[in-house]
């Protein structure tokens, strides 16, 4: 919660003075609620996409270089529906960007544990799908649903450098 006196609220540890390096380093494992509903109906790759930290994103030395709350900004890269069996949808998010300190941060990452080979899955909702083909800064996700209403979406990240290899072994 925000303290209008801009003080630390007591027990929080006090987010980094400093303005983080731009793009964020490798390595920083973070958990995000996407809170942009997703129907469907109506979204498809390319649309803008809005998530929240859930809790804060620290360093290797446990200095925390966004809060939790911290906006992230990102795009759909795929919205597909596709016949089975299973019936399912495939959805591919890709973040861009994140707000600390008021400045839009670039932002690569991965779902976590990053992608190391196919995944498959026969009872599937909500899972993790891996592709070989899929860049290494995004996530696929699946779910076996004949209509998807994704009114928020939680996952676990981890930055990666801009331009990564996806062929890591």
């Amino acid at each position: 919660m925000d303290n209008p006196n801009g003080a630390a609220e007591p027990g929080t540890p006090p987010v980094s003075s400093a303005q983080p390096a731009s793009p964020l380093p490798a390595g920083l494992r973070f958990t995000s609620r996407i809170v942009t509903p997703i129907d469907s109906d109506t979204a498809a790759a390319g649309d803008p996409i809005e998530a929240v930290l859930r809790s804060p994103m620290r360093d290797k030395k446990n200095s925390v270089v966004a809060p939790a709350g911290a906006r992230l900004h990102g795009r759909l890269r795929q919205v597909e529906q596709r016949s089975g069996p299973p019936d399912h949808f495939v959805i591919a998010v890709q973040f861009e960007s994140m707000e600390i300190n008021g400045r839009n941060v670039p932002l690569s990452a991965t779902s976590y544990p990053p992608p190391r080979r196919v995944l498959e899955e026969s009872g599937f909702s909500g899972r993790r799908l891996l592709h070989l083909d899929d860049p290494w800064d995004s996530a696929t996700f699946f779910f076996r649903e004949r209509h998807l209403r994704l009114k928020q979406l939680d996952s676990d990240w981890v930055t990666v450098s801009a331009g990564a290899s996806k062929d890591r072994k």
